[in-house]
């Protein structure tokens, strides 16, 4: 169980209220799409009024708008809006608005350049072993086998940084400084 410090709890703090910030200008913003609805509603209803030029002139203009997409653009919005209110509640969504922040820095670390890397050469790793599994004799490897990888420079190397992974997962989970430096440690043995 992880506990918060005084700092940790004031960044918290400080990232709910700028969420909380933010649903709101979101709700002020869906009520704004409401209100130019409204209008577009009552210009048609009083289109059948207006002279031919002025419904060309419309007509034109709504093409225009239709070619650059943004009434598909609008209406892939209000379906992402219609799934959010078919499939979760007001606290689901009061929740979600709670932890948006942390949702998108985890996004963005995500997608930074190093780690795509790494997603890249685990998909690879793992499509490597998926073909090699069918390949693999039914019986499993023996003892002695085991320890021959072991000798390998590349099983080593793997074994060295799923441990340092392990270390850093348990050394935020704990507290930083809580554990040995994985990294060091298991380098001095290889």
């Amino acid at each position: 169980m992880t506990t918060l410090t005084r700092d940790d709890t004031t960044a918290l703090e400080a990232k709910i209220d700028a969420l909380t910030e933010q649903v709101s200008a979101l709700t002020a913003e869906a009520r704004e799409q409401r209100a130019l609805r409204e209008q577009w509603q009552q210009l048609a209803a009083e289109a059948g009024v207006l002279g031919p030029e002025a419904m060309a002139m419309l007509t034109e203009r709504l093409a225009e708008l239709d070619r650059k997409g943004y009434f598909d653009f609008a209406s892939a919005t209000l379906g992402v809006v219609d799934e959010i209110v078919t499939n979760f509640s007001e606290e689901d969504v009061t929740a979600l608005g709670e932890n948006v922040v942390l949702i998108l820095n985890v996004v963005k670390e995500m997608t930074q350049p190093e780690i795509m890397a790494v997603v890249q050469k685990m998909i690879a790793a793992v499509d490597r072993q998926r073909v090699a599994l069918e390949a693999e004799p039914t019986e499993p490897p023996s003892l002695w086998a085991l320890a021959r990888k072991v000798r390998t420079p590349e099983v080593r190397r793997g074994m060295d940084r799923a441990l340092a992974t392990l270390g850093a997962v348990s050394d935020a989970d704990a507290g930083a400084g809580s554990q040995p430096d994985l990294q060091t440690s298991t380098r001095g043995g290889s």
